[in-house]
C-alpha cells in the first residue's frame, strides 16, 4: 500500500473557493487541483460545518511546546 499524500493547507484552501464562489463542480475542481473526490468532498464539509478548509479539532502535527520550570521563572522575572 502506498503512503497517502500530503496535501497542502494552501492548495486546499481554494476548493472551497473554486466550488462556491467560481461554481466549479467537483470533478472540475479534481481535475484542476490534481485531487481526489475524496479530499475535495471532505473540505467542502469542513468548510460547511466549521468555516475553515480543515478540522480545527484534529491533532496537529509537530512538538508540542512545553515551558520547563527555569523558563517560567525567567518570564516571572520579565514580568516584575
Amino acid at each position: 500500500m502506498m503512503p497517502r499524500r500530503s496535501v497542502s493547507r494552501d492548495l486546499k484552501a481554494h476548493i472551497p473557493i473554486l466550488h462556491y464562489e467560481q461554481g466549479l463542480s467537483v470533478k472540475k475542481i479534481c481535475k484542476l487541483l490534481g485531487v481526489k473526490k475524496n479530499l475535495v468532498y471532505q473540505t467542502l464539509i469542513y468548510s460547511s460545518t466549521y468555516g475553515l478548509h480543515y478540522n480545527p479539532h484534529t491533532n496537529h502535527v509537530g512538538q508540542q511546546c512545553t515551558l520547563l520550570p527555569t523558563d517560567l521563572h525567567f518570564i516571572h522575572n520579565l514580568l516584575q
